[in-house]
Formats: structure tokens, C-alpha cells, sequence
């Protein structure tokens, strides 16, 4: 974890990264370049995923905000007392708003990219070089770890993004009932 972590430039450990990795990779060397296929392919998915993530927040937040501007301006442009399902909108927008930007803000830890001068140092040009099949073994096992960071920033971030749509769904809704309520 340590070396993943040197990699991805969170910090630097105190031994040399030759030191922490394994030093044999005992099975088939084809199947260590398939393991390693494997884990960089779920986490180049998991990084499409948070892409899309991010896109469909900012569709969340976009749609919100028109919703607030067209339909708001109708109700508070009136001349009747601000009904209190207008109030209710205004503050699922600002939640929605919030829970939209906290997915689009960048932050937390991924794992999508590894430090090439660690690989040169630690792998490549060290003073016990390693074999592809040690390169494949230690990259798939540390791709796995990252694997599983990335899938619990997704998981927290998916679920902002829900309760970002279930603010939608109430602001509409407020906003229904009070255009609803303000007619005579």
C-alpha cells in the first residue's frame, strides 16, 4: 500500500521502494499480465464512472437552477404573500446546490495514475531490477488497493448525487403546489 501510495505522490516512505515490494512472482508471467489487464481496466471504469458522475450532477444542478429561475419568478413577481411551499423550494435548491457542487468539486483520494519516476526507481532501474512478471504482479496488487479507495469515494459520491435528485424532485414539487395554491 505504501508503494501505491508513493505512486499516486501522497507520500514518500522512509525505505527505498525496491524494499517494499515482493521480490518474487512464484505463478505464470502471462497470468500476472491478465491480472494486471484486468485491474488497470477497472480502474480506467472506475474513472469513466466518476466522470459520468460528475456529468449527471451538473445536469442535476443546471436543471434546478432553471426550474428555480422560470417557475420562482412566476410566484414572487405576484403580489400575494410568499407562500411557504416557496420557501421550501428555495431551500431544497440551496441543499441541491450544495449536494450538485460537492460532487462536481474535485477532492478526496483516487487512484487513476502512478508516479513514473517510482516505477523507474523501484522497478526498473534499481539496484535488484524486477521482472515483468514482478512489475505485473506488484502494479495489479496496488491497482486492486486503489480499486477499492476509488470504489468508496464512488459510493459517497453516488449517494450525495441521489439525495441531490431527491432535492430536485422536492423543489419541483414545492414549486408545484405553490403555483397551485396561487392561483384564484
Amino acid at each position: 500500500m505504501a508503494l501505491w501510495l508513493t505512486m499516486l505522490g501522497y507520500f514518500r516512505p522512509k525505505t527505498h521502494p525496491t524494499e517494499l515490494r515482493p521480490t518474487e512472482a512464484p505463478g505464470d508471467p502471462e497470468a500476472y499480465a491478465l491480472v494486471f489487464a484486468e485491474a488497470e481496466r477497472m480502474v480506467v471504469a472506475q474513472e469513466a464512472n466518476l466522470d459520468e458522475l460528475r456529468g449527471r450532477s451538473g445536469i442535476v444542478l443546471t436543471v434546478s437552477a432553471a426550474v428555480m429561475a422560470f417557475v420562482a419568478n412566476g410566484i414572487l413577481g405576484s403580489q400575494k404573500p410568499v407562500d411557504v411551499f416557496v420557501w421550501v423550494a428555495v431551500a431544497a435548491f440551496a441543499a441541491c446546490f450544495c449536494a450538485s457542487v460537492a460532487v462536481l468539486l474535485p477532492g478526496g483520494r483516487w487512484g487513476f495514475e502512478m508516479n513514473a519516476k517510482t516505477l523507474l526507481t523501484g522497478y526498473v532501474e534499481g539496484d535488484n531490477p524486477a521482472t515483468m512478471a514482478e512489475i505485473h504482479r506488484s502494479l495489479a496488487w496496488y491497482l486492486a488497493d486503489a480499486a477499492e479507495v476509488n470504489r468508496n469515494n464512488l459510493v459517497r459520491l453516488y449517494r450525495v448525487f441521489a439525495f441531490a435528485g431527491v432535492l430536485l424532485v422536492v423543489e419541483v414539487g414545492a414549486l408545484v403546489v405553490a403555483l397551485w395554491r396561487s392561483q384564484p
